[in-house]
């Protein structure tokens, strides 16, 4: 028995040392043996390949070639059709190049070119205009822009290279806008940017008010943008520049705050009083002077709240400045009673010459009364504002014949403590002036 167990004992040690010996064999193979090829390593050496090869197409500029290593084969096959600047457009035009190469290869060749202009055509061109160059060139235009810029003088050159931006002017008819730019670099360039730059005409309108106004334009679109720099750009049918003119006498003697609020709120009925009434310059400039002069800060504050504030102003009466007094006795809700649509003396489209005699007398009268009665008498016409009976007593001339001490103001004094306003109003309508006179009217207190 114990014959039988050392000779297992002594089989299994002998087993043991026979596979330690053959595990020290296969590691000594292992690591000493040559390397069979991987599955990875045929890409590997191909990526490696590809990478020396786009360096070379760089002309061994390795910077670029690190930043088109995202697109290494496409660069490659750019590179090999296009050389050097067929890569830098696509350094610069990144996908939109690839596209462009595998869709439209034709067009590559312009997108290309455009790398090898020099200084301020190249800057321009890869700048804030890059989009439109890649629309260009996918619609097979861009060769005609490249052509364009061989055209460019040398004075369009000055302005490219102070205003790289500002490329699609110094290519098109606009000589006015080419002048400021030249002259004012970036400063007319920020107000130009706002104009549609394909419509030559609105773009040169704007730079002749720029060449103009100067510094006056530049200074107003610098600190308040262009909601009020282009009030300085002139209508088509002021030839007088009357506008603009008033704008800057506004900024002048109020502040271009408060000038821009008064002439854009009233922008639209300023122009028909210039181009259908004719209005002049000093006209206008009186009313500014006479809001300049209110020393009530708030009167110049109310001034821009309503749209017809300068025409309440410019109303006149027998060489009273009527519209200015009620100005001042109601601010500019008795401009919008007085002139909005439906509003006292407003005349309608096709009124005869006898309503609108009427019409003016009632404008009259509701300035009298304004005049006289301040907020209490805006309150009655805004409440009787759709009254017949109202209407007809303003339009009755014999009322209103005086301007001193007219007789529609003394009915309007008994009319404000009536308690049956709408009763009395049909009463003194029948009334003739002499009997009215005759009566317990007390005299009216104008200002």
């Amino acid at each position: 028995m114990t014959k039988i167990l050392n000779s297992t004992g002594g089989g299994l040690i002998f087993l043991g040392s026979c596979i330690f010996a053959v595990l020290l064999l296969a590691g000594w193979y292992v690591g000493t043996a040559p390397t069979a090829p991987g599955v990875d390593d045929g890409p590997n050496r191909a990526t490696r390949v590809a990478e020396a090869k786009l360096i070379a197409l760089c002309d061994g500029d390795a910077e670029l070639a690190k930043r088109l290593n995202p697109r290494l084969f496409p660069a490659i096959k750019i590179g090999e059709q296009y050389g050097l600047p067929g890569l830098q457009a696509l350094d610069t035009f990144d996908g939109d190049a690839v596209l462009l190469f595998e869709k439209q290869p034709k067009h590559f060749a312009d997108l290309a070119a455009v790398m090898q202009l020099d200084g301020s055509h190249l800057h321009a061109t890869t700048g804030r205009w890059k989009p439109a160059v890649v629309q260009w060139a996918m619609a097979g235009t861009l060769g005609d822009y490249l052509k364009q810029l061989d055209r460019l003088t040398t004075q369009d050159d000055q302005v490219l290279s102070k205003v790289p931006e500002a490329l699609p002017l110094l290519v098109s008819d606009t000589p006015v806008s080419n002048r400021v730019l030249l002259k004012f670099g970036s400063r007319a360039w920020n107000v130009l940017q706002h104009i549609d730059l394909r419509d030559h005409d609105s773009v040169e309108r704007v730079a002749e008010a720029i060449e103009y106004y100067g510094d006056d334009m530049l200074d107003i679109h610098e600190r308040f943008g262009p909601a009020l720099s282009m009030l300085l750009v002139p209508h088509e049918r002021d030839e007088q520049r009357v506008v603009p003119s008033l704008f800057l006498d506004a900024v002048n003697k109020l502040g271009a705050a408060a000038a821009g609020a008064l002439v854009v709120t009233n922008l639209t009925d300023l122009q028909q009083l210039v181009f259908d009434e004719h209005r002049t310059l000093d006209e206008f400039r009186d009313a500014i002077a006479f809001l300049a002069g209110q020393n009530d800060p708030q009167l110049k504050d109310w001034a821009s709240d309503s749209p017809f504030t300068l025409r309440l102003m410019l109303d006149r009466n027998q060489d009273q400045s009527l519209g200015r007094r009620v100005f001042r006795m109601c601010g500019p809700e008795a401009a919008n009673l007085l002139y909005s649509p439906g509003g006292y003396g407003v005349t309608g489209i096709g009124a005869d010459d006898a309503m609108r005699k009427s019409l003016k007398t009632e404008r009259l009268a509701a300035l009298l009364v304004l005049r006289d009665g301040g907020w209490r008498n805006l309150s009655m016409l805004r409440e009787y504002r759709l009254d017949g009976t109202m209407r007809d007593l303003l339009r009755r001339e014999d009322l209103v014949e005086s301007l001193k001490d007219p007789l529609i103001c003394r009915v309007f004094q008994k009319l404000a403590v009536s308690s049956d306003v709408e009763g009395d109003l049909r009463v003194i309508l029948q009334k003739p002036s002499d009997q009215l006179l005759r009566e317990e009217y007390p005299a009216s207190n104008p200002e």
